[in-house]
């Protein structure tokens, strides 16, 4: 998998990481209804396809593709954050979130696959599920065989499983199951870059194999 130079392509698909700013906080897990909608919401508004997400208590990631002859993300994340910090109670949406989206550009289907394994398997480096498949925010229920090895997370042979790549069966623009829930950043995930509204990514290296262990 390659990075390039520049994620605003349009119609590009891009791995983006969002995080609160109080690191350990369990706001997006306590209020992922919220997210959810705000994702509809702005889905409807501007459409976008989410191919894989994961939503952890103070993190998410997530994997993009955006519609042919757009390019613009950073203004539908903008309304993911505006919708769900007006969903909140009042007063607890200042400084919420952490300044800025991190984008990187998804060149080719390997990469793809690999940060999909990489959403579905960060709940189990963080110490919070043995198993990817216990984490219930994550598109891993949409997408994933139970049992197939993800390459991060604890296979159960007992049940078999399938090779490890995503299984596309259903709308990936259906976030309203209960299922799909899209963030803690730390020196584990895959190398990212900060980008100014309209800028441009620096290039980056691969991302690493998930380790087994937990994040710090």
């Amino acid at each position: 998998m390659s990075c390039s130079v520049s994620p605003s392509l349009p119609g590009a698909t891009l791995f983006l990481t969002a995080a609160l700013a109080r690191r350990g906080a369990d706001t997006l897990t306590r209020q992922v209804e919220a997210l959810r909608v705000a994702l509809r919401q702005t889905m409807a508004e501007r459409p976008f396809v989410i191919d894989a997400g994961v939503v952890l208590p103070d993190h998410v990631h997530m994997i993009w593709t955006l519609p042919a002859g757009d390019s613009d993300y950073a203004t539908r994340w903008d309304m993911i954050q505006s919708r769900f910090l007006a969903a909140l109670p009042e007063g607890r949406a200042a400084g919420l979130w952490r300044p800025g989206v991190r984008a990187r550009r998804v060149e080719d289907a390997a990469g793809r696959d690999r940060l999909t394994r990489w959403c579905w398997t960060d709940p189990v480096r963080h110490g919070l599920v043995s198993d990817p498949f216990d984490w219930p925010q994550s598109s891993i229920h949409r997408d994933g065989v139970r049992g197939m090895d993800v390459g991060g997370g604890r296979r159960n042979p007992a049940q078999g499983g399938e090779p490890a790549h995503p299984v596309a069966t259903t709308d990936r623009t259906d976030v309203s199951a209960g299922r799909f829930a899209p963030p803690a950043c730390d020196a584990t995930r895959p190398p990212e870059t900060t980008l100014p509204r309209g800028g441009a990514a620096e290039a980056g290296p691969v991302p690493p194999k998930a380790p087994a262990g937990r994040s710090r």
